[in-house]
């Protein structure tokens, strides 16, 4: 964290302003000065030099008289306790840069990252992690979607961001939500035969590259580290695009690795409905994609049992699905 654990908002919009505020308590931070205008931030700038100006995107800052350290808040992020904590790891900067020499996972990894929200992603990656331990290998289910974890949530096993514990399913399972701990979580990965991330959204690329944001320090060593990624999208026209500019950096960013697109139905699909994605995604995609089937009754079915869908209902088209994701990568040599 920051040497200086004090900070002076400057938030016109108060819900904002009091978030910002009950989470700088809730981190064991100070707040020494609520600023409402340029002038009143001034006073209290050059009364506490040491604090950390924490700012609106839209609030006017004459910097040439601050010499505080200032974090910005963007107006377009969703505003949550990790991405605040993340900005105030910026101003510290013997901490930060000791997460950019992790050296990639030695176990085979496979990442699941999605392009749109809530479409399934723990739900693929908890499948694969089960799969894989029943083909024998000792697997590690790690979240790192620390923007909206849900593994520990899913399998009601708490801790886990502080200790890997193991499922009753065989598997491991393990959450990063700061990077403190993220350096010890690394090197016991490599304990595993296979590790199973679900990453959650992808950064932009710029973030991917450069980005000093926990959620962008995960997904970065995910994907250096990545044997496969498997990429969630909605199966409409938009999420294709979105997929096909996501699959492109994604190969940029790590060129030995050749994602593949899983696409999930949102509702039933005629025939044609689907003959038609499968024509839009061969176009983007060629032959690397799969159709995940809708089966929402038996994915409620799973998650109120608190089990991997193969094992709740394995005999269910999504659970062969997934099987045979894991087997065709298996046969490729993993």
């Amino acid at each position: 964290m920051a040497k200086s654990r004090s900070a002076i908002t400057a938030i016109r919009n108060i819900k904002q302003e009091s978030f910002v505020a009950s989470t700088l308590d809730h981190i064991g931070w100070t707040l020494l000065h609520r600023a409402t205008d340029s002038h009143g931030l001034a006073i209290a700038a050059n009364k506490y030099p040491d604090a950390i100006v924490i700012a609106a995107d839209d609030f006017t800052i004459n910097k040439s008289g601050i010499v505080n350290s200032i974090i910005t808040l963007d107006s377009k992020e969703v505003l949550t306790e990790f991405y605040l904590q993340d900005l105030l790891r910026r101003v510290d900067e013997t901490t930060t840069p000791q997460y950019f020499t992790l050296l990639p996972c030695a176990s085979l990894v496979t990442v699941v990252a999605t392009v749109d929200s809530g479409i399934g992603g723990s739900t693929c990656a908890i499948n694969i992690a089960y799969e894989r331990n029943r083909q024998g290998r000792k697997t590690l289910l790690l979240d790192l979607n620390n923007e909206s974890p849900a593994i520990s949530r899913f399998f009601d096993i708490q801790r886990i961001n502080r200790r890997i514990s193991p499922s009753r399913f065989g598997f491991s399972i393990g959450e990063v939500s700061e990077l403190t701990s993220f350096a010890e979580i690394a090197v016991e990965a490599d304990t595993f035969d296979e590790v199973v991330i679900d990453l959650g959204r992808v950064p932009t690329e710029e973030r991917l590259i450069s980005g000093v944001r926990i959620h962008e320090v995960l997904a970065r060593w995910s994907i250096q580290s990545a044997a496969k990624i498997l990429l969630l999208a909605r199966s409409d026209e938009d999420s294709l695009n979105r997929l096909a500019i996501t699959k492109s950096m994604l190969q940029r960013s790590s060129s030995q690795v050749k994602p593949m697109a899983l696409l999930l139905s949102q509702s039933a699909l005629s025939g044609r409905e689907r003959r038609a994605i499968h024509e839009s995604a061969e176009r983007l995609f060629g032959r690397d994609f799969r159709h995940l089937p809708r089966e929402a009754r038996l994915v409620a079915r799973a998650a109120a049992e608190r089990a991997p869908v193969a094992h709740s209902s394995p005999k269910s088209l999504l659970a062969q699905e997934i099987a045979a994701i894991c087997k065709q990568e298996s046969k490729r040599g993993r």
